[in-house]
């Protein structure tokens, strides 16, 4: 069996970053470049926008809900991650299983702004004039 591999980081006790990470970087910067670079060419339009004047109305839709999708597994990522490490830091004194205290009111509160948010999208796509009861 063979160590994984790794290059150092520069000090001697902090964990050493996997070179299959490098490669992710790169790839990042390169996929948010274009995307920049695109949005600038077509006034500022978001990529949504982008995709629909070049291939459609349908593949526009398509993209607008693929994005609302991704931002909420974005969201959910960065809401998560830290109150893992508040319930790791405090103790999970008022446990829910595998699922902290805090995880679960992060959650709420996280699915409470962002439900105002997909309410507004919903509106705009659809047409709606209310949404959770509420008249705009």
């Amino acid at each position: 069996m063979t160590a994984p591999a790794t290059i150092p980081t520069g000090i001697s006790r902090a964990r050493p970053i996997p070179i299959k990470a490098i490669p992710s970087i790169f790839a990042g910067a390169v996929h948010d470049y274009f995307s920049g670079m695109l949005s600038l060419r077509h006034g500022g339009a978001s990529i949504p926008e982008v995709v629909g004047q070049h291939l459609g109305g349908g593949f526009r839709q398509f993209m607008r809900a693929f994005s609302v999708v991704l931002l909420l597994l974005v969201g959910v990522v960065f809401i998560l991650g830290p109150a893992k490490i508040l319930t790791g830091l405090t103790g999970e004194f008022m446990s829910l299983g595998s699922f902290g205290t805090f995880d679960l009111l992060l959650l709420v509160i996280f699915l409470t702004i962002w439900s105002q948010q997909f309410c507004r999208l919903i509106r705009s796509l659809a047409g709606y004039t209310h949404c959770l009861g509420r008249r705009s």
